[in-house]
């Protein structure tokens, strides 16, 4: 099966998201979050196929856009993440958005 440039299969972005969170000290031994990485991946991909569509290149910066979106969704999740290794900036916004819970 071909695959359009401004589609993604979904199991990159679930892969990428859980890589992110696992680099960011959120470790489940017990798998029990595959579920719910599985429906961020899915949010995600609606997002970048939306954005696709509407003429930008979610390609160009899917590696940043990915790992800020597995931080913050983290973060809103009530996840502890270390986000130092990722700027200043997304490591604020992420500690905003759990101090919001």
């Amino acid at each position: 099966m071909h695959e359009r440039k401004d589609e993604i299969p979904i199991t990159v972005p679930l892969v990428d998201i859980a890589q992110t969170l696992a680099r960011a000290g959120f470790l489940d031994a017990h798998g029990d979050r595959y579920r719910l990485y599985e429906e961020w991946a899915r949010d995600f991909q609606a997002d970048f196929e939306a954005r696709a569509a509407a003429g930008r290149k979610p390609g160009c910066t899917y590696l940043r856009d990915v790992t800020a979106f597995a931080l913050r969704r983290a973060a809103a999740y009530g996840f502890e993440v270390r986000c130092e290794d990722y700027g200043p900036r997304l490591c604020s916004e992420v500690r905003l958005i759990a101090g919001a819970r």
